[in-house]
């Protein structure tokens, strides 16, 4: 699953780019047609909900080999959404939507739902 997470971060990345689709984002992976909302760690909602509203301050490791291109990045609040890969789209749902899925006691999204309730669905070529 590792393989094809990176493959569709490596795609969205590059959509973001051409597009330019700013804000804060979670990307899921499902190879069927749900995805199962238990599939969060425990700080990834809250964090992405903290972030559209204060912004992110993040001080990079001076510990890390690769070079760098600064030392503090500090990004003003946005838009934080879940960004759950089906086979052949992309959907953009806004955190807070999820966050209610889960609150409710949703156990997963299917496509249809997740087309619904998304800001933005790409399709992967």
């Amino acid at each position: 699953m590792k393989k094809n997470e990176a493959r569709t971060t490596t795609i969205w990345n590059k959509y973001c780019r051409s597009a330019g689709t700013l804000g804060y984002f979670e990307l899921k992976y499902t190879a069927t047609e749900t995805f199962n909302l238990s599939n969060f760690e425990p700080h990834q909602i809250e964090s992405l909900q903290a972030m559209q509203e204060n912004g992110l301050v993040w001080k990079l490791s001076d510990s890390d080999m690769r070079e760098k291109p600064c030392d503090v990045l500090c990004t003003p609040p946005m838009p934080s959404y879940v960004v759950i890969t089906y086979k052949t789209v992309f959907c953009m749902i806004p955190v807070n939507l999820v966050d209610l899925l889960i609150q409710q006691g949703q156990k997963s999204i299917g496509i249809s739902e997740a087309r619904e309730i998304s800001t933005k669905v790409v399709h992967i070529k």
